[in-house]
């Protein structure tokens, strides 16, 4: 996001400033972050899905692991479910970060 706002920072100022020149080559060299993201190699697209996918499910089990906790004597069944959940997240969030390499 910092590039994004730089690139349009940058554009705003052409022209308004007494060092409008530099402002301008300066501008020039910032990537504008919508040509760029249509330059992203289709993997990259596919490794960055993956990724949200990864995490919209990590998100999910925290989600129901808050639920399993609010119950103040939980069944043996809800106790695995418990422990399914940890390992499920963990196991997302070791491959979100195998990814992101």
């Amino acid at each position: 996001m910092t590039v994004h706002r730089d690139f349009h920072m940058l554009h705003s100022f052409r022209g308004r400033c007494a060092c409008a020149s530099v402002v301008s080559e300066i501008a020039e060299e910032v990537p504008n972050p919508l040509q760029t993201a249509q330059r992203l190699s289709p993997e990259f697209q596919s490794t960055q899905s993956e990724i949200a996918h990864l995490h919209a499910r990590h998100s999910q089990c925290s989600r129901l692991l808050e639920q399993l906790a609010t119950k103040p004597f939980p069944t043996a069944d809800q106790q695995l479910e418990e422990l399914r959940l940890k390992k499920l997240k963990l196991y997302l969030k070791d491959r979100m970060a195998a990814l992101s390499r």
